[in-house]
């Protein structure tokens, strides 16, 4: 609170936020669970042992502006996976069904556009 309050005195309470919670090997479930639901845009890592950090790095990578890449892609009806992965962490500018597939045009993540790279069409 203390942090939120500094932000707030120069006018920036509004920059997106990422909470991050270290020290999982030595918390308790119940504690982390708490603290995930009060803070709902968090990751928990444990330094020491490594656990949590691609999720940290997924998380940062994902609310960095201009981080993410446009993509056009043709996206097989077997690959639904990815369509709903780019619903769920990108931004999707639109998309056409045909055949083949879906086509696919979005802003993404660079993780997830490289798994999409099925058949770029510009």
């Amino acid at each position: 609170s203390a942090v939120r309050e500094v932000l707030a005195e120069i006018g920036a309470q509004d920059v997106p936020e990422l909470v991050v919670i270290n020290k999982a090997d030595l918390a308790e479930s119940d504690t982390l669970a708490r603290l995930l639901r009060r803070e709902p845009h968090a990751v928990v890592v444990s330094a020491r042992t490594g656990a949590g950090l691609s999720e940290l790095a997924e998380a940062i990578e994902l609310d960095l502006p201009g981080a993410w890449v446009e993509i056009n892609v043709l996206v097989p009806y077997t690959r639904g996976d990815l369509l709903s992965r780019a619903h769920r962490e990108g931004e999707v500018l639109s998309e056409e069904h045909g055949d083949m597939g879906t086509q696919l045009k979005a802003l993404v993540p660079p993780a997830l556009a490289g798994q999409l790279q099925v058949r770029s069409y510009d």
